[in-house]
């Protein structure tokens, strides 16, 4: 179990590697080749139901860094129904295509392992120029973004292993959470010294001079998520809750959500009608109702989850 605080996380995050990243500059040119391998560690027993038979709402998938496996959970009755093993090393950030192909940022072996629907094992691996896999999220054209502790971010065109761009918010120190809305704006979250904040780059990648740093106060912003009607969510570790940000990104909006103590990750259902976090120190799965910020229920050992790190149960309703 980790029991790391949140200035502590970032510390070990940042490490040494943060060298030839520069602030507000394209990151192309830092690219260090991965020469980590992805092992196999086990296969899924026989007799489970196929565990990454994508089927919308009905199965969350979740992270669990005390295996490490990626389990799945029959939405409603969270019934475990299957794991997979293969290609998972320190899983922290995922999320789910709108083809329903599945992806995991892997920590320790850093790398994202990308599942097609109906396999447990991976269909490709992006690693290239990776160093401390914290985040992922794709876009509804198949580019896949990684957000890298050691303090900047990359994309990665679909089954493509090398980056085609990347930024480095301006100071960063860390990087811990990226997101994509449906006009292609990226958005990152980064720790500059004691300050987090959100970074925008409107329309992607292609020129990180055009950087928008979010003016909403923040304390250490790891995990964020974007809704349908551009509102963002924040998984705020420093200030012990998750927020929601409406445009102009100004001001927290809202809180949703409760009994956190340094939460990491937050996705959303495709309808936004249920939002899943995780916490650094309490690891449990909590289940939110997005609409109201009411807890629905909180998934952890009784449901076989060891360290819970992150949850997601359909595609973002940016698509």
């Amino acid at each position: 179990m980790r029991s790391l605080t949140a200035p502590m996380l970032i510390a070990a995050m940042a490490g040494s590697a943060l060298s030839g990243c520069a602030g507000g500059s394209q990151s192309n040119n830092s690219i260090v080749p991965s020469s980590a391998a992805v092992p196999l560690l086990r296969t899924v027993p026989s007799g489970r139901v196929n565990p990454n038979d994508y089927q919308g709402l009905r199965d969350l998938y979740v992270a669990d860094a005390d295996g490490p496996a990626v389990k799945i959970l029959r939405n409603k009755t969270y019934r475990e129904i299957g794991a997979i093993t293969s290609g998972i090393q320190t899983p922290n950030g995922m999320v789910l295509d709108k083809r329903g192909n599945l992806y995991v940022a892997n920590d320790s072996v850093p790398s994202i392992t990308e599942y097609a629907p109906n396999s447990t094992s991976p269909s490709f691996t992006y690693s290239l120029g990776m160093q401390s896999a914290i985040s992922v999220n794709v876009d509804a054209h198949g580019n896949v973004y990684e957000a890298d502790g050691t303090g900047y971010a990359r994309q990665y065109s679909q089954g493509s292993g090398a980056p085609v761009a990347g930024c480095t918010p301006t100071g960063a120190t860390a990087v811990s959470g990226v997101a994509v809305d449906a006009a292609n704006d990226v958005f990152v979250s980064f720790e500059a010294g004691a300050v987090g904040a959100i970074a925008e780059y409107p329309g992607g990648f292609g020129d990180c001079s055009h950087e928008k740093v979010l003016s909403a106060p923040l304390v250490y912003p790891y995990g964020i998520a974007v809704d349908k009607n551009n509102d963002i969510i924040v998984a705020d570790a420093g200030n012990a809750q998750v927020d929601v940000i409406d445009p102009p990104y100004s001001s927290v909006t809202r809180t949703i959500g409760s009994g956190f103590l340094e939460p990491s990750t937050v996705t959303l259902s495709r309808n936004d009608k249920l939002a899943f976090a995780t916490d650094y120190q309490v690891h449990d799965v909590f289940v939110i109702n997005y609409q109201t910020g009411a807890m629905i229920t909180t998934l952890g050992s009784v449901y076989g989850l060891g360290d819970p790190t992150a949850a997601v149960d359909g595609p973002n309703a940016v698509y």
